[in-house]
């Protein structure tokens, strides 16, 4: 049975801003809008377990099926998020400054990939700050704790969730959660 062999380069790609678009990488990370992150494996590995992992599977040989797609000879990982996304987070990993988050709506989805990824370090450091930022949209955040099942967060958040909960702003803050979480916050002692 012959397998579809995947592209070596995809002209539709754009690379990546400083610092990962340096030539030392040796794997790319590919985004779902087709940006291109040259990374390291040995800095992955040590921000996530699952990179490490994913990392030492043995590869197929180049040219045969099943092998990675190619990029200036480098290994491309496709994934699920978008570019905005990888990049904080793969600041957060990166001996470079930490990203700027001054909106629950930024956080979340890199508090997400954080997790998903299991790197541990940035998923405790985003945690804190959406605490922090919590303070200003106590129904939001606890929302977000609540959908990414951050117990510690949510129950941090509860009494200013409750505090706002007959005037929890849109629906889409409770899109997240339960009738039955809500119903608790809601009567939250």
């Amino acid at each position: 049975m012959s397998h579809p062999r995947l592209p070596t380069a995809d002209s539709a790609a754009t690379n990546a801003s400083h610092p990962f678009n340096k030539a030392t990488a040796d794997v790319i990370l590919r985004t779902s809008d087709n940006v291109d992150f040259r990374v390291r494996r040995s800095i992955l590995a040590e921000a996530s377990c699952v990179f490490e992992d994913m990392l030492c599977i043995p590869q197929p040989q180049p040219g045969s099926p099943g092998a990675d797609e190619l990029r200036d000879g480098l290994p491309i990982i496709r994934l699920a998020e978008d570019s905005t996304t990888l990049d904080k987070l793969l600041r957060l990993c990166y001996p470079t400054d930490d990203p700027e988050f001054s909106a629950l709506d930024q956080l979340r989805p890199v508090l997400a990939a954080a997790a998903k990824f299991m790197m541990q370090e940035a998923t405790t450091l985003l945690r804190k700050r959406l605490v922090r930022l919590g303070q200003a949209q106590p129904m939001r955040a606890f929302a977000i704790a609540c959908a990414l099942d951050l117990e510690e967060e949510a129950e941090a958040l509860a009494p200013l969730a409750h505090s706002v909960c007959g005037s929890a702003g849109t629906t889409e803050d409770l899109d997240a959660i339960s009738a039955g979480v809500y119903y608790r916050v809601a009567h939250y002692v």
